[in-house]
């Protein structure tokens, strides 16, 4: 999840550039100004498919419920090598819970 909000902000960042960079050769004149522009819209367009990319990916995540499982990776079924060495959770240390 917190890569998922690290990507969105640095794309919301790149957007700003773009718009930024947009903006500015609008407003001013002479040499530069078409790179500038031609800059800003193909910075915006990109970020703009990598936030729908992003928002694409987490709703896959979030459909198949990977992000809504908490706990150690070896709660969600992780197969990897170091995980086995993690100690399993004991039923004795949980906390009991009133019916």
């Amino acid at each position: 999840m917190f890569t998922l909000m690290t990507a969105y902000a640095v794309e919301l960042l790149a957007l700003g550039m773009g718009v930024a960079f947009i903006v500015w050769a609008k407003r001013n004149e002479g040499p530069g100004r078409c790179l500038a522009s031609w800059t800003g819209y193909l910075i915006a367009l990109l970020s703009i498919l990598t936030i729908m990319g992003t928002f694409g990916l987490a709703s896959m995540h979030m459909k198949g419920g990977m992000m809504m499982k908490a706990g150690f990776p070896h709660h969600m079924g992780c197969e990897c090598p170091m995980h086995k060495l993690l100690p399993a959770p004991d039923k004795a240390d949980a906390p009991e819970v009133a019916d």
